[in-house]
């Protein structure tokens, strides 16, 4: 666009796309906020909100107005070479089979919705999992097209979570305006700050809906999710023998007609089972008493668990110091808290930042702490020769079982606390909340950073609860060891990339005065990255070379289950409603891409992983 800075609010006129307007003239005014991306094809988000006011205030605006096509499905999976290389040999594996799908709003997972149509799947429905907003005006475009196809994706609003008015787009009906409506007018009502708790219900009423859909199709549904959003529930409610109408009540949803009927009914005819990505959601299906259908995983495999462990403790890190560089603050200078530090992703984060810090200043800067500090390994059952020994240490640095066993020089000393452990485990606290409040007393920064590679919020949960807490009541008594309380006034605001004006964090601040003196007022941050939500999501994830493998083989398990269940494979008996995990279980590494086939034949088997860190 050219002109003088200086202009008229209401006189000029722009041109939008066909898609955005259809051609016609608008004032800036009367352009809606919707077609903003549209209007500027180099910026996003609130990028885009930002030149739309700037030019409304008559300052200068970018020069390109118009924006190129959105990319097709097709032109996402034409770039993941080991996911377009599964389609021959599964050529029309998911025939008959309707696919439920929870994912990351990414490029990648736009390929395997193409991927999963060109194996034949009739209908999808995607519920996003909302960790990147910036993602949905970048992607949700690509899917508008697409036959037989919807979507649901949150996002916040205020500080509670929403239905977005993009998931109204789309016109499959296979999840009824009706049903999105009422996950709409549920989280309005009810104000939902929890995004786990937010997920379910949308999962959870999304999933009946599209259940009705299949069953009334005559088809079957195939369950692919990542994180453990629905099956878990499922399992526990069927194992309760509940209704279906008992079911939705239990995520604050309305009765349904013909809700009196018994949930494992309704599964037992439609659906074939489901395949879980995460060891989140491994976790949560391995501690239900019994399942209720039967569920495939690569949750554990070597490519999982070894081979992406690497990229993804990479990408958190690199997250991490580019919200620091916009802070104008350096990794290497802070003190790390490591929690998860012998898990898989942890102990490669402390090899990357035992090569970040100084190494004559390694044990004063960065700590590990996990649970399997103190093991001796003995217990260690049968497993593939690719698992690490849970008794060697991750790194040389000063490791502790849990975090109070740190001398209290070390604990005040902390400014940075990176989280890998999936969230707290019963019994074996993490960072709690007395914890947060010595900190403030007697912690020697200003600010402390909050950092999450796990998936949800789960990592920070309590955490999260107390400043909110803190944030709606105005402030918070803080009480020390010798029982003499501080009141402490609590604010928060939002923190952008002064760059890009990208969300990076919230800062959550805590002041007080000794002796009501306003001359010794004490200021304290913390600086909760991201929300809480996984720190590599802020920015790109993981990337396309790695993903591509892991996606290729989550979709094998899929198609290797749907092929068994729906006696495409005569040779083979339908599966026991149990857990089936790539690279130990003989039957699905098998004939999976990039299984590890540790020693492993058919109808041979490893001891399943118990629940808990990795």
């Amino acid at each position: 666009m050219s002109g003088k800075s200086k202009r008229s609010k209401t006189s000029k006129k722009i041109t939008l796309l066909p898609e955005a307007a259809k051609g016609k003239s608008l004032t800036w005014e009367q352009c809606p906020a919707e077609d903003w991306e549209y209007c500027f094809s180099d910026v996003r988000g609130a990028h885009a909100k930002r030149s739309f006011r700037a030019a409304l205030e008559g300052q200068a605006v970018p020069r390109q107005a118009s924006a190129t096509k959105p990319k097709t499905v097709d032109e996402y999976l034409s770039c993941m070479q080991a996911t377009t290389g599964i389609l021959k040999p599964w050529d029309s594996a998911f025939a008959n089979a309707d696919i439920f799908l929870v994912h990351h709003l990414t490029a990648e997972v736009l390929g395997v919705i193409a991927a999963l149509r060109k194996m034949k799947c009739q209908r999808i429905f995607v519920v996003f999992t909302g960790y990147n907003q910036a993602a949905e005006g970048l992607y949700m475009p690509s899917l508008r097209e697409l036959d037989h196809f919807g979507a649901l994706v949150l996002h916040q609003e205020n500080d509670w979570w929403a239905v977005s008015k993009s998931c109204f787009d789309f016109k499959s009906g296979d999840v009824s305006d009706a049903t999105l409506h009422e996950i709409e007018n549920k989280l309005a009502a009810t104000h939902q700050k929890s995004f786990t708790a937010a997920m379910q219900l949308a999962v959870t009423d999304a999933f009946l809906s599209f259940t009705h859909t299949v069953k009334g199709a005559k088809n079957q549904l195939l369950l692919i999710e990542d994180g453990g959003y629905i099956a878990p529930l499922l399992h526990n409610a069927c194992e309760a023998d509940k209704t279906i109408d008992a079911f939705r009540k239990d995520y604050g949803l309305d009765p349904e007609e013909g809700g009196s009927d018994k949930l494992a009914s309704l599964l037992k005819d439609t659906l074939v089972g489901g395949v879980e990505h995460t060891r989140n959601g491994y976790d949560s299906d391995m501690l239900c008493k019994k399942f209720a259908f039967p569920m495939g995983s690569i949750a554990v495999s070597y490519l999982k668990t070894v081979m992406e462990s690497e990229t993804v403790a990479a990408s958190i890190l690199t997250a991490t110091q580019d919200i620091l560089y916009a802070l104008g603050f350096v990794l290497k200078k802070r003190h790390i808290m490591l929690f998860g530090s012998r898990g898989n992703i942890g102990r490669q984060l402390a090899k990357h930042l035992e090569d970040t810090i100084d190494p004559g200043e390694l044990q004063q800067r960065l700590f590990g702490c996990d649970l399997k500090v103190g093991t001796d390994g003995t217990s260690r059952q049968r497993c593939p020769g690719w698992m690490p020994d849970d008794s060697m240490p991750c790194a040389v640095i000063k490791e502790y079982k849990t975090y109070k066993q740190f001398p209290e020089e070390d604990r005040n000393n902390v400014d940075l606390i990176l989280g890998v452990t999936g969230g707290p485990t019963k019994g074996h606290p993490l960072f709690e909340t007395e914890d947060l409040g010595s900190w403030l007393l007697h912690g020697k920064s200003s600010t402390l950073y909050l950092v999450s590679g796990s998936t949800k919020q789960a990592e920070f949960a309590r955490i999260m609860v107390f400043l909110t807490d803190a944030v709606d009541r105005g402030y918070v008594d803080l009480v020390d060891e010798s029982g003499i309380a501080v009141r402490a006034y609590a604010t928060v605001k939002e923190v952008h990339d002064p760059l890009s004006d990208r969300f990076i964090a919230k800062a959550y601040t805590f002041e007080w005065t000794t002796h009501g003196d306003p001359r010794t007022t004490i200021r304290k941050t913390v600086m909760l990255m991201g929300d809480g939500m996984p720190i590599n999501f802020t920015f790109y994830g993981v990337t396309t070379e790695i993903i591509d493998e892991v996606l290729a083989q989550l979709v094998c398990v899929g198609a290797q289950l749907n092929a068994i269940q729906q006696h495409k494979k005569p040779q083979e008996e339908p599966l026991e409603n149990r857990m089936y995990a790539v690279d130990f279980n003989g039957q699905f590494t098998q004939s999976c891409v990039f299984g590890s086939h540790d020693v492993l034949k058919p109808g041979e088997d490893f001891p399943l992983p118990k629940p808990g860190p990795m």
